[in-house]
């Protein structure tokens, strides 16, 4: 199943956005995501974070904020295939991620989908055989 990346507004820094992009809520990326995220929540017997932010992909690093709109630009209508399992991953240890197109001068992107303070558990990848 394929997926096409959007944002809230490519075109402009939206209050709230700093390092990041707000993706579009009402998105099939977004609600598969979030689908996602409660099976994960769910299944989970130890805390699952990741609601407290809006669905995001981090596009700079804080001295270059003024690239944000620019390098949303560059993956805006992008298609990712969420049912590729070598498109997740679990970075340091703890968050696991949906991973997303490299933008030009930062590199490769990400989307959290759930962030467990002890660790993520074995299981994780299980899930996406449901």
């Amino acid at each position: 199943m394929t997926c096409q990346i959007e944002f809230e507004d490519p075109n402009n820094k939206m209050q709230g956005e700093g390092c990041s992009k707000k993706l579009k809520v009402d998105s099939e990326f977004v609600k598969y995501l979030s689908t996602l995220r409660r099976n994960i929540q769910e299944k989970s017997t130890t805390p699952v974070k990741g609601d407290d932010r809006p669905w995001h992909i981090e596009l700079t690093k804080r001295s270059d904020k003024d690239f944000l709109v620019q390098r949303s630009r560059e993956i805006q209508g992008k298609i990712v295939d969420v049912r590729d399992l070598n498109n997740y991953a679990i970075m340091n240890k703890k968050a696991f991620v949906f991973n997303t197109p490299e933008v030009t001068g930062y590199g490769p992107t990400h989307v959290t989908i759930a962030f467990f303070s002890n660790g993520v558990p074995e299981w994780i990848f299980d899930i996406l055989h449901v």
